[in-house]
């Protein structure tokens, strides 16, 4: 199974994808989270947080409003929506979009790459 991006994942995706270095990906990350759209991304652990686990149909809901008009989600797997592997028992856990709705076009661009890019991660989760 495809695992959700921890920092280190998420910087090397970024990179060879498109060729943004590490120190630029910590501060899209560290932009990103002091707005409110993804989660704390300084964690080295890519499991699902138990605690999100009853709210994960209003998350999800709420990343497909903000990328809807930018991305294709026919990808979308709606029949294992909760079929999820959650290890560990840190209170730590993966990078993950949050439920805040925002205009995805207000981000600079290399901001809504990554933005989608976590979004794309969590949802074919």
């Amino acid at each position: 199974m495809k695992e959700l991006f921890n920092l280190p994942e998420l910087q090397k995706y970024m990179y060879h994808n498109y060729g943004f270095r590490v120190r630029h990906s910590m501060e899209l990350a560290d932009s990103l989270y002091e707005m409110g759209a993804i989660t704390d991304p300084r964690t080295s652990q890519s499991n699902y947080p138990l605690a999100f686990v009853d709210k994960y149909l209003e998350l999800l809901n709420a990343v497909k409003t903000n990328i809807e008009n930018e991305e294709d989600l026919s990808f979308l797997n709606k029949g294992k929506a909760l079929d999820m592997v959650i290890s560990g028992k840190s209170d730590e856990h993966a990078i993950l979009p949050t439920k805040k709705l925002f205009n995805i076009n207000d981000l600079k661009h290399d901001e809504k790459m990554m933005y989608i890019a976590i979004a794309k991660n969590f949802l074919e989760y």
